[in-house]
């Protein structure tokens, strides 16, 4: 799970320094070439504000696993991870990954690509909009226990996790490279 010391990872003109996010698009992307699960993008654009899509989430939760998806037959690295992932149960076949992730269903993908132990939500509110009733309360338990959630501001508001709207790419690269985190001060 050890990110790699030099950084093979380019330059993205989309993403600068002073993006919340930088440290952590550069250390996922740098994990996912490490893994074979991506490849450095020719563009030259990471579009941090981009939905995360489920073949790109694929991509990442096996990085953090540690598997490697390759390229299947005339296909390509996004669909290889994709179907790895539904190989290993990391996400259901009948998803509709048409759609974009939402941030509840990211969590629960990494949690499982992790195999970090489950946490049972605390009687409290775990988020302004999560309650010990809603169907991710164990997930963002989870979450938050290893220190993995992000919390998001809804007009003005803090403590919203807003686990039904969609994840966008600078997010996930920030809950991944805090799961990592989580994942190797267990191993410790």
């Amino acid at each position: 799970f050890d990110l790699p010391q030099e950084r093979n990872t380019p330059s993205l003109s989309d993403v600068s320094e002073s993006n919340p996010a930088y440290q952590a698009i550069f250390d996922i992307i740098a994990l996912m070439v490490k893994q074979g699960n991506y490849a450095s993008p020719k563009s030259k654009k990471f579009r941090p504000k981009n939905k995360v899509r489920w073949q790109f989430a694929a991509q990442l939760a096996l990085s953090l696993s540690g598997d490697a998806c390759g390229i299947g037959k005339g296909g390509t690295r996004q669909e290889a991870c994709l179907a790895k992932a539904i190989e290993l149960g990391l996400i259901d076949k009948d998803e509709s990954i048409s759609k974009p992730m939402t941030k509840g269903e990211f969590y629960e993908l990494i949690l499982r690509a992790l195999k970090l132990p489950s946490v049972e939500p605390a009687a409290d509110v775990i988020c302004m909009d999560v309650d010990t009733t809603h169907e991710f309360a164990n997930i963002i338990a989870t979450a938050k226990y290893y220190g993995i959630t992000k919390r998001y501001k809804y007009k003005g508001e803090g403590g919203y996790c807003l686990l039904e709207a969609p994840l966008t790419k600078a997010d996930a690269a920030i809950i991944a490279a805090k799961a990592l985190e989580a994942k190797k001060n267990l191993q410790q």
